[in-house]
């Protein structure tokens, strides 16, 4: 096997981002990595340290032997041995020979940097007509059909074939300016060329395979545009999909060595081939995970694993993070799939050095982040907060927030969709005993700096709130809920007067808005299901979410039936000049927008609050 090292093309609709961060970034190491039982002490998910922290116990966790895939030392081996027969081939060539291989490459070299025009059936150099797309179409068949004969015409001599390689490799850089015009993709379908730009994917000349991965990212890479060029894109997308992209990226995967920096760009840009046809349509998100297994395994250990123990996260493991948050975003099915094979402990694993340091870049930073919106995906299957629980997930996110690092914010997000309803009620009672309440509300009453990992302190208080209330929502009349309604007694009634502090500052925010919303209401003759949509969520952006859950608290603590808490809050109220008829109208809206047994409970409650009232007056 002879390979032409051939550089990437320079054209000008080509993307940037991965070749620029590769020159600026260390290339990343070869596939080969640690396995799980190599790994440092640091990285165990709870240590004995950590257990002493907590009163009770930890739960046996999952076992988790699923991503421990194959994948990556199947990629070194399959790569050494490419480059093995490379070398191979080249210690056969002569002097001569080799002198030959020189020029081609100079040749390949030339070619890529000059400007390459699409030929037209007009004298403007800009029109792409479709016979000029035929006849690229064409060429490149032709250009494969003469590859292929050389090469099985003269195997074990690579003098013999190189030209035949430099004109395919040609070829491929022509079509790149197709990714200008989609609305000839059809015709590229029509003329069967997906298919031989799959076949090309698994060529034994590794650069014309990166050609052609490459060429497939920029044709896949769908921009705004009319719905005409969005079903162009979406109509190529399938055409490959059906011509077994999955298989060929996956084998890419498996042979190339992204310790080489043109061949980890490749990577990168497969990952984005991968993220375009998930964006074309949702449903290949589930479309991979079905049909392609060990493609998904690949990028679900790529994602969560360090090239040492040492390294920071390079551009592909932040890519692939990213990408496995699309699929469990995207599908409900991946999500049980992924849990049920593990993918929570490892998850969790992945996060666990956290505990002990920050990430050391921007690009680790959200890798890590990543990382943490697949923990949140799989919360919002409701079962899946069991798992969480006996791997121990709230005992880490505990760790995490006391450790005061960045994880520790980002911790807090994950332990608001492990609370929430439905099924949330063993993980509010897991928290307390936990020590959960001593960690949590030092950030209720001041918010961290939250600079470093880009979180709105309005979002923020939001996910806070969201734990709060959850607490009062699960915890039953006994030990926990009495522990919880004293962190509200505690520094002279503090976290109440916090309270108050948030129902004011959101009930002016919102008050601003609604007054704004009332201006622009005049103006319209109709408003519209859209426009109605719009309002509310310009509500929902300025925080009446949390507004709602701070009011619903503060209904909670009412009914609790501790006077000195009771008192003290309709106090403070009436020293802000908020009454509570305010609290009732945030109240009711929030029912309107629950879940029926959600809408149920808290009815009931501020039905107990206006008993209550009549009963004193």
């Amino acid at each position: 096997m002879f390979k032409i090292p051939l550089p990437p093309p320079k054209h000008a609709g080509s993307s940037s981002s991965s070749s620029s961060s590769s020159s600026s970034a260390p290339a990343p190491e070869p596939a080969a990595k640690r396995t799980r039982a190599e790994t440092d002490s640091s990285d165990a998910l709870i240590d004995d340290d950590d257990r002493n922290a907590f009163a009770a116990p930890a739960p046996v966790g999952l076992p988790a032997g699923f991503f421990d895939s194959g994948a990556a030392s199947s990629s070194s081996s399959s790569s050494s041995s490419s480059r093995a027969v490379h070398r191979a081939a080249d210690e056969d060539d002569d002097e001569d020979e080799d002198d030959r291989f020189k020029r081609a490459r100079v040749a390949v070299a030339s070619q890529q940097q000059r400007h390459v025009a699409l030929p037209t059936d007009t004298d403007d150099e800009n029109s792409i007509s479709s016979t000029a797309v035929k006849r690229l179409a064409l060429a490149l068949e032709k250009r494969i059909a003469k590859n292929e004969e050389m090469r099985i015409k003269f195997p074990k001599q690579p003098a013999k074939f190189v030209d035949s390689e430099v004109e395919l490799n040609e070829e491929l850089q022509k079509l790149h300016v197709l990714s200008t015009a989609p609305e000839f993709y059809g015709e590229l379908i029509r003329l069967n060329t997906p298919n031989s730009l799959i076949t090309l994917l698994s060529h034994d000349n590794v650069d014309i395979a990166i050609a052609t991965i490459e060429l497939l990212n920029e044709l896949t890479d769908m921009e705004e545009g009319d719905s005409d060029q969005q079903q162009s894109f979406l109509l190529l997308v399938r055409a490959l999909v059906e011509g077994s992209l999955w298989s060929g990226l996956h084998f890419n995967l498996q042979r190339l060595d992204e310790s080489r920096n043109e061949e980890s760009e490749a990577v990168h840009k497969i990952l984005g081939i991968l993220e375009n046809a998930i964006e074309c349509e949702t449903s290949m998100a589930r479309s991979l995970y079905e049909q392609a297994p060990a493609l998904v395994a690949w990028v679900i250990d790529r994602a969560q694993r360090f090239t040492d123990k040492h390294d920071t996260a390079d551009d592909n493991r932040l890519y692939a993070s990213e990408l496995l948050a699309i699929l469990l975003q995207t599908s409900q099915e991946n999500k049980i799939d992924f849990v049920r094979e593990g993918g929570m402990d490892s998850l969790l694993r992945a996060v666990a050095p956290y505990k002990k340091r920050d990430p050391r870049s921007v690009e680790e930073a959200e890798m890590l982040a990543n990382l943490f919106d697949c923990l949140c995906a799989l919360l919002i299957v409701p079962e899946h907060k069991t798992v969480f629980l006996d791997v121990e997930g709230v005992e880490l996110m505990l760790l995490l927030i006391k450790s005061n690092l960045q994880a520790g914010k980002a911790a807090v997000k994950v332990l608001n969709f492990a609370m929430a309803f439905p099924n949330g009620d063993a993980t509010c009672s897991r928290f307390v005993d936990k020590l959960g309440l001593s960690a949590v509300f030092p950030w209720f009453m001041t918010a961290p700096d939250l600079k470093k990992i880009g979180t709105p302190e309005r979002q923020f208080e939001e996910h806070i709130c969201t734990i709060v209330a959850g607490l009062f929502r699960s915890l039953p009349a006994g030990v926990a809920r009495n522990r919880l309604l004293n962190k509200f007694m505690e520094a002279d009634f503090a976290k109440c007067e916090r309270l108050v502090e948030l129902h004011s500052k959101y009930t002016r925010l919102l008050s601003r808005v609604d007054q704004q919303i009332a201006r622009e209401r005049d103006e319209y003759e109709e408003v519209d299901d859209a426009l109605e949509n719009e309002f509310f969520m310009r509500r929902l952006d300025v925080g009446l979410a949390t507004l709602q859950l701070v009011d619903t608290i503060i209904l909670e603590l009412l009914v609790s039936g501790i006077d000195e808490i009771r008192s003290h809050l309709l106090v403070l109220l009436a020293q802000q000049r908020l009454p509570v008829s305010s609290i009732d109208t945030i109240v009711l809206e929030f029912i309107d927008n629950l879940a029926p047994e959600e809408a149920q409970r808290v009815a009931a409650l501020h039905t107990e609050f206006h008993r209550q009232q009549a009963a004193r007056a």
